[in-house]
């Protein structure tokens, strides 16, 4: 210390060996206790210490002015990768059209998969749109709970609406396993950053979303899926919209988050049309299950592809319930039984 200091001392009453020593500054202040020599409390050190650990803490607080730019760089990313992925949907839905032109000009395949490669795309353009936005950040030391919400919903959207589509046209097991096959992958692999908990998050809601997605598709065929499946679609859209606004709000002002370059318009597009291309091969020439989408109603008594109501898609089927086959049999048997008897 720079200022001048004495000390005062003082013994105690209960034994003449021990004494306290206080030293105070020249204005009066505490500077240091002793007892014997040994110093008890050093005042000096201690302000020292609580001064340094507060000069940390707000070192640790990001500026204002940090804050407003890394917020105004998520909304240039999201602007441009919102671009990037409509141009490259439509250049997806281009290369559609000219391979049907060329390879299915055919009545009976554009009511059996048209529709369907729509809802594809729409799927990979929404999908490409998040996993991108996260991807022009390095999010790796965000909270555990944001960690997981990232697993959850991107394991659980991927899962779910690729699963939903493939299982129309290719039935409950096909699109079971590329629902849950997509999903794991895409959750584990945007959420191993964040620790194993959002990893087994990711895990959980691929293979969930996966099954799910699928099924509830297929159980919707005999249904009115045709008027489903836009619901459906528009409201897993949401999902990942509100997702994407959440991680804006809540990780853009994170002093800990750092931003990287958005995927390029090539990238992009490339992995549009390898996504889209891949599940379109899978969905005309993969296997079938019993219950696919074929261009027309199935009639919910029998299974089979029926065309009433399929002008009229509110228009339900006549269901009619199959015979029992198993009563002639009992009934057989009873006959013959009385006829022992007798």
């Amino acid at each position: 210390m720079n200022e001048e200091s004495h000390c005062h001392t003082a013994e105690s009453p209960h034994s003449g060996n021990s004494h306290f020593t206080l030293e105070l500054s020249s204005d009066g202040r505490l500077v240091s206790v002793s007892m014997n020599g040994e110093k008890l409390l050093d005042v000096t050190q201690t302000s020292a210490g609580v001064t340094q650990h507060m000069s940390n803490t707000k070192d640790h607080s990001p500026p204002a002015s940090k804050c407003t730019e890394i917020r105004q760089e998520s909304r240039r990313f999201l602007k441009i990768i919102l671009t990037e992925t409509a141009l490259s949907t439509l250049a997806v839905m281009f290369l559609q059209m000219l391979a049907y032109e060329i390879f299915f000009h055919d009545t009976t395949f554009a009511n059996r998969y048209l529709w369907w490669f729509f809802y594809l795309d729409l799927t990979a353009a929404a999908l490409i749109t998040t996993i991108g936005y996260l991807r022009s950040f390095i999010y790796a030391n965000i909270s555990h709970m944001m960690g997981m919400l990232i697993g959850m919903t991107i394991g659980m959207q991927v899962g779910t609406m690729a699963g939903a589509v493939v299982g129309a046209t290719n039935g409950f097991f096909i699109g079971s396993m590329t629902g849950m096959v997509m999903g794991v992958l895409s959750g584990t692999i945007t959420a191993w950053c964040c620790g194993p908990m959002a990893v087994i998050h990711g895990l959980m809601a691929g293979v969930m979303g996966g099954t799910m997605g699928a099924m509830v598709v297929v159980m919707m065929i005999p249904d009115h899926v045709m008027i489903f499946m836009p619901v459906f679609t528009l409201l897993n859209i949401a999902i990942l919209v509100w997702f994407t606004y959440l991680f804006h709000q809540e990780c853009s002002q994170l002093p800990t988050i750092q931003t990287r370059r958005p995927m390029g318009m090539l990238a992009t597009l490339a992995v549009n049309v390898l996504a889209v291309g891949t599940v379109s091969g899978l969905m005309v020439y993969g296997p079938k299950g019993p219950m696919v989408w074929s261009g027309k109603p199935i009639h919910a008594g029998t299974g089979q592809h029926s065309d009433h109501g399929g002008s009229n898609p509110f228009s339900a089927s006549e269901f009619s319930k199959p015979p029992n086959n198993d009563a002639a049999p009992e009934m057989v048997c009873g006959a013959m039984m009385n006829m022992n008897n007798e």
